[in-house]
């Protein structure tokens, strides 16, 4: 029997900040995801220096994540880095 090739890589999502070591995100999103039976949706936290955000959205990108929350300190910094903004966030500017 073959086994399927697994590809986590369509299914990560998670937040970027500094500090995140005390940030919920991962314990509620992940119980969301095995609530909703999405096995292989998997949430990082992910701690990026100030002077590696850039760094950091381009690794974003390259390894196809689905999505980032972004806490402090890069809440503001981090909008000239992406594709979409919606409106609500370009009115709060963040």
């Amino acid at each position: 029997m073959l086994l399927k090739e697994q590809n986590y890589l369509d299914h990560l999502v998670g937040v970027f900040g500094q500090p995140v070591a005390e940030n919920p995100g991962v314990v509620i999103q992940d119980a969301a995801f095995q609530a909703m039976g999405l096995e292989r949706w998997h949430f990082l936290t992910l701690d990026v220096d100030k002077d590696k955000l850039e760094d950091a959205i381009r690794g974003l990108k390259a390894f196809k994540m689905r999505g980032i929350n972004c806490t402090i300190p890069h809440k503001i910094a981090v909008m000239k880095y992406l594709d979409e903004i919606s409106q609500s966030a370009k009115l709060i500017g963040a």
